[in-house]
């Protein structure tokens, strides 16, 4: 397959290709057809073992990455949510921005790139996901056809058991930029997303970033010290995070700001979740999930990310422990998770002029 993307046009395949913390997909959406199908099953099956990792392909794809990177160096938040991670995991890559620094992006050399290739992209290492509308026979066959010649390595693949040791203590980090309005987050670690606690963690996102039932927002936005709130627990490999953050608006005081959210956050045990905020956080995680399923697009991503945390089936397991999650489970995991020395604090206080020390 020269000349894939043609390929893609002509065929009318929004096609497009994705790294995160655990992994990295390809995948391509369609209007339902016999042909586009078997063709992009057997083009996957080809990109898995005989791309041409090209020096011309790099130089090309360079500007692309280019511009991805200033687009994220130029949002505070998004910075400050890096160097939060950072101080967050000293050991893990989750401590480590996935586009990469910019020095190893500009400098990569096109060897490593296809050492790299040669490494991971094999069919041990490979989940294959059809959803939408299809024949469930056919498509069988045609993956057969396709991917049942391509050969597992004799090489095992790397094991990978880094982990960062249980925190010990607080954590803070400062960013200071000229520009923008402030930002706060406190972020605590949390499990793996196979682990039956994320659905506690799920819950307790939504309990207390929810907008408006939420109590940050309560606490916060409605108290004029922030301009809104939010949560977020992504579901990953190894033991993860749950972040809670709030944005600023002109002339409200990070530090007050600060004081504020960790009060609400490190308080459950004088305020306990009630049934109600759990059974409002279920409604309203439910109602996302059934909105996944029945997209094929978001639910072949979603089961790619699951795929990545160990088991395309958990998808579907942490639907199950979200109906099933108990009240005292959920204030249990609150108890043992939001502690000052599970926290990190990350805080951007806008500066008119920032002092900057001589580039190395």
């Amino acid at each position: 397959h020269p000349q894939p993307w043609g390929e893609f046009t002509k065929r009318g395949l929004r096609a497009n290709g994705t790294t995160w913390l655990d992994r990295t997909n390809y995948f391509a959406s369609f209007a339902s057809n016999d042909d586009n199908l078997r063709w992009y099953l057997d083009w996957l099956a080809d990109a898995l073992v005989n791309s041409f990792i090209a020096r011309k392909d790099l130089d090309t794809e360079m500007t692309v990455v280019r511009n991805e990177m200033e687009m994220g160096e130029n949002s505070p938040e998004r910075i400050l949510l890096e160097k939060t991670l950072a101080a967050m995991f000293v050991w893990h890559n989750y401590g480590k921005s996935t586009i990469g620094a910019r020095t190893d992006v500009e400098q990569v050399d096109i060897g490593r790139l296809q050492s790299f290739y040669k490494t991971w992209y094999r069919p041990d290492n490979a989940t294959l996901i059809v959803s939408g509308r299809f024949d469930p026979s056919k498509t069988a066959q045609w993956i057969a056809k396709a991917f049942g010649a391509v050969r597992k390595p004799a090489v095992a693949l790397p094991r990978l058991y880094t982990l960062d040791p249980v925190q010990d203590g607080e954590r803070e980090v400062v960013l200071r930029r000229a520009g923008g309005a402030g930002a706060l987050m406190a972020a605590y670690h949390s499990v793996p997303g196979a682990h039956r606690d994320h659905a506690a963690a799920e819950m307790l996102a939504l309990v207390m970033g929810d907008v408006p039932a939420g109590r940050l927002h309560r606490r916060l936005t409605q108290a004029q010290l922030a301009a809104n709130t939010w949560a977020w627990t992504p579901a990953l490999h190894d033991p993860g995070l749950i972040v809670f953050g709030a944005d600023l608006g002109p002339g409200q005081d990070s530090q007050t700001a600060a004081k504020a959210l960790i009060a609400a956050l490190e308080s459950t045990r004088e305020e306990p979740i009630t049934q109600d905020e759990l059974d409002r956080a279920r409604r309203r995680w439910l109602k996302g999930w059934d909105q996944t399923y029945n997209d094929p697009e978001q639910l072949g991503v979603a089961l790619s990310d699951s795929v990545a945390q160990g088991d395309w089936r958990l998808f579907f397991l942490l639907r199950d422990r979200v109906q099933q999650l108990a009240l005292t489970d959920l204030q249990r995991f609150a108890l043992e998770r939001l502690l000052p020395s599970n926290r990190t604090l990350g805080r951007f206080v806008p500066t008119d002029k920032a002092d900057r020390a001589p580039a190395p």
